[in-house]
């Protein structure tokens, strides 16, 4: 898988993600974007959580359930005038 792929190299972005499922052809890019990290994350190959200038990437401790609900309540936090910085902060890690 790409995804995963990309991953093992360096972060890789929700933005990323829904590039690429776009560029296969999903109906939503967006939705087949989160469905593949949360995906990633259940089976204990990726780490989600959020990348912080200066800070660096940290990883969100929750799995299943409470992981899919966290994921997308940041993603629908975006700032007005930035609509996809959620989407570019927010990325997997491979583990």
């Amino acid at each position: 898988m790409e995804v995963l792929d990309r991953a093992r190299g360096e972060w890789v972005s929700v933005a990323e993600i829904v590039s690429i499922a776009r560029e296969q052809g999903a109906a939503c890019s967006f939705e087949a974007a989160v469905a593949c990290a949360l995906a990633l994350a259940e089976q204990r190959l990726v780490r989600l959580g959020r990348y912080v200038q200066g800070a660096g990437f940290s990883a969100w401790p929750q799995r299943g359930p409470e992981l899919a609900q966290r994921l997308r309540g940041e993603l629908a936090e975006s700032p007005a005038h930035d609509p996809l910085q959620a989407q570019s902060d927010i990325m997997i890690d491979a583990v």
